[in-house]
């Protein structure tokens, strides 16, 4: 909180249970921390999705949405890249659910 150089402000569920769900204010002076020469004026916040999903969650607000993965396409290496999108795309289009990683990883035994 040291850099905060204006305004500071958090906000929370209105019945105060719960941690701040977001959170910010002005901080001037942060950039010269990071190597600017001249202070640059600046404002932001950060959002907590964990706080959020709970506060939803408490108040029955969360769909019932079914996590489902038909089909997960990876990538063995950089040259596998297009290939694997190449399938993924197909699978998609014929209507299929698909996750993509494209971290090259080993190949399973």
């Amino acid at each position: 909180l040291a850099y905060y150089t204006g305004i500071v402000f958090e906000g929370y569920d209105r019945r105060g249970e719960l941690r701040a769900i977001c959170g910010g204010g002005r901080y001037d002076g942060l950039m010269r921390l990071y190597g600017s020469a001249s202070p640059v004026p600046c404002v932001g916040f950060g959002f907590g999705d964990c706080v959020i999903m709970e506060l939803l969650a408490d108040l029955k607000l969360l769909p019932d949405l079914p996590r489902q993965v038909d089909f997960v396409v990876a990538a063995y290496g950089q040259a596998d890249i297009p290939n694997a999108l190449s399938i993924a795309a197909s699978l998609r289009a014929a209507g299929a659910t698909v996750d993509v990683s494209l971290t090259a990883r080993r190949r399973v035994k």
